[in-house]
């Protein structure tokens, strides 16, 4: 399984945009260094959950800041622009990276985002899938036209090429079993929001089905679910009592709001620290947190649903930056070698 850090981008009160932004792009080149096998970030905007209004101009400067891991989006919102933009855009980071682009969309959950870039709500699932179609066509490298309820284009095509093919690079964002439905009629590997293993299990199976339902082999099928991915939030300390004590504090005086990939809105209101504890049971099915065998046994679960990409939601909350380091350390030291040499970490991307 493949260990992916992801980057909302939060800016805490006190804190700058600069500052946001070179923290988070040293956090990618110190994961890089340590093993790590991927940077996912958000598109997000004018929005509490994070700064990441352009993440294509942010992907842009991963690129050139470090030279292994993967770039991914978790994802781009191809409903809310030109869908030849996004692609060149995807183009872009591709080339800059040499190659090491996954490219997550999604429809967007909020209807205040919608809004801010004047576009109706209501229509983002129709706008995201011929958004899809067009980017296809686009990735394929040759002149086309396009005309589509939402988008019309004359002939044209996609400047810069991508030196390979994009479309294996295509993911979509899948919580709900109706996302999962739509993903595997669009022939996408799903990126799952948080849920627990028996629900994981039971949208991978319904993937599954559907895909052989539409005649894909069953070799291509396992190759689409290993290039899937989960997002969770993970909390590691020495002990797992210590783990969730710090998710309890972490979560006590935060809302706990569902991750942007399950395309839903935030969670209103924030409970008080005795509330706590019961909203860390409710929501322990999207929260890894305990000691590094410990997490170690949960992601070995995940792994043998055939999953390839674990996108490690590791800044959460109001988590104490120390807390936050040592548990990032601890993902470092201890799991992702324990994965590595068991020869699960290395699926294709």
């Amino acid at each position: 399984m493949r260990i992916g850090i992801f980057q909302l981008l939060p800016q805490p009160p006190g804190s700058s945009s600069r500052q946001v932004i070179e923290c988070a792009l040293k956090e990618a080149v110190w994961v890089e260094d340590r093993g790590w096998d991927a940077v996912w970030t958000a598109e997000h905007h004018s929005s509490a959950l994070g700064t990441a209004s352009a993440p294509s101009v942010y992907c842009a400067a991963l690129s050139q800041r470090t030279h292994r891991i993967s770039i991914g989006y978790a994802v781009a919102l191809p409903a809310m622009r030109h869908p030849l933009n996004l692609a060149e855009e995807f183009s872009w980071v591709d080339l800059l990276s040499k190659g090491r682009l996954i490219a997550g969309v999604g429809p967007g959950f909020s209807p205040e985002e919608s809004a801010a870039l004047g576009v109706d709500h209501d229509d983002r699932y129709q706008r995201m899938e011929e958004a899809i179609d067009f980017m296809r066509r686009a990735f394929e490298g040759q002149p086309f036209g396009f005309q589509g309820r939402f988008w019309q284009t004359p002939r044209t095509i996609l400047k810069p090429a991508p030196e390979r093919s994009l479309q294996p690079a295509l993911r979509l964002a899948a919580s709900s079993l109706q996302a999962v439905e739509r993903a595997a009629r669009l022939g996408l590997p799903p990126l799952l929001g948080p849920c627990s293993i028996e629900q994981t299990r039971e949208r991978l199976r319904r993937y599954r089905r559907l895909r052989t339902a539409m005649g894909a082999s069953a070799e291509s099928i396992e190759e689409e679910v290993g290039r899937s991915a989960v997002l969770r939030r993970v909390l590691i300390a020495p002990d797992a009592d210590q783990a969730e004590a710090c998710v309890v504090e972490a979560l006590a005086s935060d809302s706990l709001r569902r991750a942007p990939s399950e395309q839903q809105p935030a969670s209103p209101g924030a409970a008080g620290h005795e509330a706590a504890p019961n909203r860390l049971r409710e929501a322990g099915a999207g929260i890894i947190a305990g000691d590094p065998q410990g997490v170690l046994a949960e992601l070995r679960q995940l792994q043998d649903l055939g999953i390839g990409h674990l996108i490690a939601w590791m800044r959460f909350g109001n988590l104490r930056e120390s807390t936050l380091r040592r548990s990032m350390q601890l993902m470092s030291d201890q799991v992702i070698p324990s994965l590595k040499r068991e020869g699960r970490s290395l699926q294709a991307v």
